[in-house]
């Protein structure tokens, strides 16, 4: 008995004819699409929704010979992207994608849709032909229902070779090697240099960090995905100026980036006169521009939620890190210090009068995959709070601190 089959967009007569083992000559001129013929003279002029007879005799869809490991839609520059081998042509294909955490994975879903937070990288084979019967796949989880379809899991850091193979002979008829990066970040303590300077007093204190790269392979690795050398693209807010009005395009050198957040407040109840500019926004979703009025860095830029994820509003230089993992001393990590400064001299003010600064910031990692940044760490949380008063004529520490969160603001 004939088998009903519903024209699907893009389908020829042809191409259902050769996937059923015949001719579309058997199909078109078969009796029991008698009433397809008179619906449709021309054999050329099919249209999605029309209803064709199978004749008995097809052999059922025939699989290809072999097919292509593909991404599946909103993948590619949401979930991460392709990137070439640093072998060239002769290397293996790569895909690079950030770890998420299953907090993160909140804004996949309705009203944020972001698919860049999606809990998995979702890859396709070129043709779902009859694909569970004759291929199957290796390193990924196939999706209910959609056996041509496969998904790898983005919450866990890790090199994943995806194979599909054919299941008669056990070939391997194609490969992508997707990785999940992500770093750790750490700090130990910089070297505090607080204390009189002769004309002034100055407190610095801070954190050396590492960024430790997962997987290491990722770097190490003799083919891998070519991650090295300048970025090609610059870090959001592309036009953003630090609270020195310097520019945060400054920052960065490398497609890897170690980078921070900063939100600022200066308690200065005497009105004593300070070096610089005191004032800055008091949040880390402020960015630096020029909108606020006041001739000076400061105020709110506009910033869309993906760029606000990566962007920094206080790293504008380079001098103070290492983003080149490849090489030593900082093989497989990034590396940075930041020991804030602050001073005021000591013809400033009055005995008896106070200061306090209060810095916390957000150091994260960056990376840019194919032209677009994104993020590849948790945000560490660390601050510094500088206390000082004027006494016997000069100024002196009042309790000042630091520690890694950003309690006390």
């Amino acid at each position: 008995m004939p088998t009903p089959y519903t024209v699907k967009p893009g389908d020829t007569l042809s191409a259902i004819a050769s996937k059923h083992g015949m001719k579309w000559q058997d199909i078109y001129n078969h009796p029991s699409n008698a009433d397809f013929r008179r619906k449709r003279p021309n054999p050329n002029l099919i249209h999605p929704g029309d209803v064709i007879m199978i004749p008995d005799g097809a052999t059922g869809p025939v699989a290809p010979a072999s097919v292509k490991i593909e991404l599946d839609d909103n993948q590619t520059g949401q979930t991460g992207d392709k990137i070439s081998s640093n072998l060239g042509a002769v290397g293996k294909r790569h895909y690079v994608s950030p770890k998420v955490d299953s907090a993160m994975t909140i804004f996949s879903f309705w009203p944020f849709n972001q698919q860049s937070m999606s809990p998995f990288v979702t890859l396709k084979a070129s043709d779902s032909t009859n694909f569970a019967a004759n291929f199957e796949w290796e390193g990924a989880t196939p999706i209910p229902g959609t056996p041509h379809k496969a998904r790898i899991s983005r919450l866990i850091a890790g090199h994943f070779p995806i194979k599909i193979k054919n299941k008669s002979t056990g070939r391997v008829v194609d490969e992508l090697h997707v990785w999940i990066v992500w770093s750790e970040i750490t700090a130990t303590d910089a070297t505090n240099d607080t204390g009189d300077k002769g004309s002034y007093f100055q407190v610095s204190m801070g954190y050396e960090f590492k960024h430790t790269i997962k997987p290491s392979a990722i770097i190490t690795a003799a083919d891998r995905p070519d991650l090295s050398g300048a970025n090609s693209s610059p870090a959001p807010p592309a036009s953003g100026l630090n609270h020195k009005g310097d520019p945060l395009t400054g920052g960065v050198n490398k497609k890897w980036d170690s980078s921070r957040k900063i939100r600022k407040k200066t308690f200065n109840p005497n009105a004593v006169a300070l070096p610089g500019n005191a004032s800055f926004h008091g949040n880390f979703h402020d960015f630096p521009s020029m909108s606020d009025g006041d001739g000076r860095p400061g105020g709110a830029g506009a910033v869309s939620f993906s760029d606000w994820l990566v962007a920094g509003n206080d790293d504008a230089g380079v001098g103070d890190e290492d983003n080149d993992p490849y090489t030593a001393p900082h093989s497989r990590i990034l590396w940075g210090i930041d020991t804030p400064t602050r001073f005021i001299e000591h013809t400033a003010g009055a005995n008896g009068n106070t200061v306090e600064w209060r810095l916390h910031f957000l150091e994260f990692t960056r990376l840019e995959i194919n032209g677009k940044w994104y993020l590849i760490s948790n945000y560490f949380p660390w601050r510094v709070h500088y206390k000082l008063k004027k006494e016997g004529g000069k100024w002196k520490n009042n309790g000042s601190n630091k520690a890694t969160d950003n309690a006390g603001f």
